[in-house]
């Protein structure tokens, strides 16, 4: 099985990765192209996670109004309220579960 080491996503902005066309790639380029994007998106929700804990630890989201932490996502970043309450629960697994945490921010 032939697999194509191509590496140059990870080098590309957002920008730049938005202009690529999938039509001018071969199926290898958009195969690794689709796992880097995957990967860095799992690395930057699991910062996003253990960010949203402290946020909450500190009590930001109630210091500016918030009834609960999620809907404060909500309206900052137009999260759902559902997809903001996962990932506050699974920052504070990661803290009692280092070897998830870790595994997540590879």
């Amino acid at each position: 099985m032939f697999v194509y080491n191509w590496d140059t996503s990870a080098a590309l902005t957002t920008d730049e990765l938005e202009r690529l066309d999938p039509s001018l790639l071969c199926d290898a380029e958009i195969r690794e192209t689709f796992i880097e994007l995957r990967r860095e998106n799992d690395r930057r929700e699991a910062v996003a996670a253990r960010m949203l804990v402290a946020l909450h630890r500190r009590g930001v989201p109630k210091g500016e109004g918030a009834s609960a932490t999620p809907m404060w996502v909500q309206f900052q970043t137009g999260q759902r309220v559902r997809d903001a309450r996962v990932c506050l629960a699974v920052g504070k697994a990661c803290e009692s579960l280092p070897l998830m945490a870790k595994a997540w921010a590879q």
